[in-house]
């Protein structure tokens, strides 16, 4: 999994942009920044379901009231992205069930 952090276009925010192969997508975690002691908050999280968002280009796009994404970090993103889908034991089952699902409503 890559992971980088990235400003957004919000003041008080960040941004947690990166590959996730189990999921073979995309993702990103928006947070509201607070002072210690408190935690910061999540505000927006994209790319948690299989292959949710497969492409760079759709990433962008899916982002873009938060973030706009450097040209290094979309680089690096669609390098990352080239691992492609690498189920674990949980996203291999998922996979099937949905596969299973596709077949029966035919």
């Amino acid at each position: 999994m890559s992971r980088y952090e990235i400003p957004t276009t919000h003041p008080g925010m960040t941004c947690i942009v990166g590959w996730d192969p189990p999921l073979g997508t995309f993702f990103a975690q928006v947070y509201r920044r607070k002072r210690p002691p408190h935690p910061s908050s999540l505000v927006h999280w994209i790319g948690t379901d299989l292959h949710e968002i497969p492409t760079v280009e759709a990433f962008t796009v899916a982002i873009a009231a938060y973030v706009t994404l450097p040209a290094e970090i979309q680089q690096q993103l669609a390098h990352d992205g080239r691992a492609g889908f690498q189920p674990n034991f949980g996203a291999r089952l998922l996979h099937a069930l949905r596969q299973h699902d596709k077949e029966e409503s035919r």
